[in-house]
């Protein structure tokens, strides 16, 4: 896993809608996790990270529940790059609006 995300990093496209930055790689190989990252410069308290996470992990669910072509063949990496926790309709239009790229 951590192999991958070094080279989706390294390799993928990035994407910014804010509060999100998403990295995309053509991947080939069985679906991958989705890692998302909220730093823990930005939110100390691990309780603030993990809400923003389930909202993260919950709109990327919701979405290519919708769009089902948009996690095939690619592995993603989601960033959350805002110094304020956004609410779940923020994000999910953030991210529909990265995917959609």
């Amino acid at each position: 896993m951590k192999a991958l995300i070094e080279q989706i990093h390294a390799k993928g496209t990035k994407s910014v809608s804010f509060p999100l930055r998403v990295y995309s790689l053509q991947y080939n190989g069985p679906q991958p996790r989705i890692p998302i990252s909220v730093p823990k410069k930005l939110f100390k308290r691990a309780v603030k990270r993990n809400l923003i996470r389930r909202r993260i992990r919950e709109a990327f669910r919701q979405l290519t529940k919708e769009h089902p072509e948009w996690r095939k063949d690619k592995a993603f990496l989601i960033v959350y790059i805002s110094k304020d926790i956004s609410d779940y309709e923020t994000i999910k239009s953030a991210l529909e609006a990265v995917l959609e790229k």
